[in-house]
């Protein structure tokens, strides 16, 4: 009966040691928080920390607008990398019949004034007014958790005052990082 050598590691266990190793890597890099950027930075303006300040500086595009209905109002650079993280979000507010939605590409058209980070969100009320602004969401992967934030946000649009919503890190394209490179 021959003897098996047990100094030596079997093939397979070597191989996946070799195929672990990198795919752990990457997911470290990938996962890692370093690549995440602020929606604000600190060249941002100091605008976007006030709600009456924000409501105040998108009064004068509303008002060019005459929303009606209830319209979330997708900001984006088409020349960002984190566009695809909003996929999701933006599905779900096409299957939402209770609101419009209207994309804005910030690369095509200029506003009236200046957003610190791209994607962004406004959710605007039917009588024109703006309800929410900010991020979709932070994080990895920009995503909110528990309950549609859509259920949310349109629950809120009652409310008075303006919700913001641009404190945190995540995937955003702003002055300050390199993400408009595809």
């Amino acid at each position: 009966m021959d003897q098996v050598d047990r100094t030596k590691a079997p093939k397979w266990l070597l191989l996946c040691v070799l195929i672990w190793l990198p795919t752990s890597m990457a997911a470290i890099y990938v996962l890692n928080d370093a690549h995440l950027s602020p929606f604000l930075t600190e060249t941002s303006d100091q605008v976007f920390y006030d709600e009456q300040s924000v409501t105040e500086m998108v009064t004068p595009w509303l008002r060019q607008q005459n929303f009606t209905e209830q319209t979330a109002v997708h900001f984006y650079r088409s020349s960002c990398r984190c566009n695809y993280l909003i996929n999701k979000h933006l599905i779900e507010l096409k299957k939402n019949a209770k609101v419009k939605l209207l994309t804005i590409d910030l690369d095509k058209v200029n506003l009236s004034f200046n957003l610190p980070a791209t994607p962004a969100l406004m959710v605007v009320s039917e009588t024109n007014q703006p309800k929410y602004f900010g991020a979709y969401g932070f994080g990895q992967f920009c995503q909110p958790t528990g309950e549609s934030i859509w259920a949310r946000l349109i629950e809120r649009s009652n409310q008075p005052s303006i919700f913001l919503n641009t404190i945190g890190k995540g995937c955003f394209c702003n002055e300050t990082t390199d993400t408009f490179n595809v």
